[in-house]
Formats: C-alpha cells, sequence, structure tokens
C-alpha cells in the first residue's frame, strides 16, 4: 500500500479486526501511524487494535502517546480503563497492580473533566483494581 491514503489504511485494518486478524490490523494500524504521525485516527486505531490483539501493555503505550496531544479523548480514555479493568480481572496487572490503579484513575480523572458518558461503569470497573495505595 505504498501510495494509500489514510483511509485505505483504515478500512483494511478493520476489515481485519473483523475478522479476527489481529496481527495484520496492528501492522496496518502501526505502518499508518508510522506514515501519518499526526493522524489521531490511526493513534486510535492503533490503540484499539494492539488491545483486541490483547497487547495490553503496547495498547496503553500507544493509548498515552495519543493522550499526550488529544488528552481529553473520552472514548480513548475510556478503552484504557477498560484494558487495566480486563487485566485486573484476569490477575495478570500490566505493570503491578498499584501502578495500574494509579494509571485507571489518572485515566478516569481525564475522563470525568472530558464529560465521558460511562462514568458509573468506570466507577464499578476501579472496585475490580487492587485497592488504594495506604494514604489514599
Amino acid at each position: 500500500m505504498e501510495d494509500s491514503a489514510p483511509f485505505v489504511y483504515a478500512v483494511t485494518a478493520d476489515a481485519h479486526a473483523r475478522l479476527k486478524e489481529w496481527e495484520q490490523a496492528v501492522a496496518l494500524a502501526q505502518e499508518a501511524v508510522t506514515r501519518w504521525p499526526d493522524d489521531a485516527r490511526a493513534r486510535t486505531r492503533l490503540v484499539r487494535a494492539l488491545a483486541l490483539a490483547g497487547r495490553r501493555a503496547d495498547a496503553l503505550t500507544a493509548l498515552d502517546a495519543h493522550l499526550s496531544t488529544q488528552p481529553a479523548d473520552p472514548d480513548i480514555l475510556l478503552l484504557g480503563m477498560k484494558v487495566l479493568y480486563d487485566a485486573a480481572a484476569d490477575a495478570q496487572p500490566v505493570a503491578d497492580a498499584a501502578a495500574d490503579r494509579q494509571r485507571f484513575e489518572r485515566y478516569l480523572q481525564g475522563y470525568r473533566a472530558a464529560g465521558g458518558s460511562e462514568i458509573a461503569l468506570a466507577e464499578r470497573w476501579l472496585q475490580v483494581l487492587a485497592p488504594s495505595p495506604a494514604g489514599r
């Protein structure tokens, strides 16, 4: 797809995701972000592809990179919380339980500030994560 426009990558990556061909979706999303690093849609597609592929740490790294330029993106903040919730529910923290909770709380704070519509759901997810560190 040497001379393709971003939408070609998007359509193709989404098709691979629908077919549950996660690594192909990730590869296309990564290529799109490399070619168009300022394209927020390409960055969010990469985060989603990585999350669907089960690559939680990579998904959160890509998510944080996206948030550095789009800090009030409620959909991505919710996805970050979902990744951390799933990791806690599977008893497989991304970093460690305390760090994951702190990251979740940071995303939740941003989600609230962005006017996210699923606050109640996110607060229920927070209950699955490890108790807050002492003094918090």
